[in-house]
């Protein structure tokens, strides 16, 4: 019989309430999952919003540099674009020397948008180039003509009407 009585008492203890001691703290349970965590701060220090492109730098009357408007000709919003656009239309009319000494970057950047849907910004593509290219020399043009008229082709036989009216306006500059 004592084992047996000793068994009883051994499972009645599984299932007594414990009694708790004041200021003493509750031991976690085995099976506790922790769920703390700890966070800091991300420290840019090469970010600085507030000051001016260096000197060097080309830049418009909105503090824009020619290669973050590069950039904005590629944003999805038909708004951005045309604002690229005429950000390096400011660009070209304020610093013109500078501004053909990137060539490349101008045509290799801009040929895309003639065959963009949006007529706004198409129409600020023409306005750039009527005021730029013939600033230009044809020397200077040359090593850009295959991709410009590619583009203008590609302008041309677009399915859309809008656009290959367009391409025929690219071909008159």
């Amino acid at each position: 019989m004592p084992k047996a009585m000793r068994r009883k008492k051994l499972k009645a203890a599984d299932f007594q309430k414990k009694n708790f001691k004041v200021g003493k703290k509750i031991a976690p349970a085995a099976n506790d999952t922790e769920a703390s965590f700890k966070s800091q701060a991300i420290v840019v220090p090469t970010q600085k919003l507030g000051e001016a492109k260096p000197a060097s730098e080309l830049v418009n009357s909105r503090n824009q540099s020619l290669r973050d408007l590069i950039i904005q000709l590629r944003h999805y919003s038909a708004q951005s674009r045309k604002d690229a656009l005429s950000g390096m239309r400011d660009l070209q009319n304020h610093q013109p020397d500078a501004f053909r000494k990137q060539l490349s970057l101008v045509f290799e950047a801009s040929a895309p948008v003639m065959v963009d849907e949006e007529m706004s910004v198409r129409k600020s593509l023409v306005a750039l180039y009527k005021d730029f290219v013939p600033t230009v020399t044809k020397e200077h043009v040359r090593p850009f003509m295959a991709l410009i008229m590619a583009y203008t082709c590609a302008a041309m036989t677009h399915i859309s009407e809008h656009i290959r009216l367009d391409g025929l306006k690219f071909l008159t500059i």
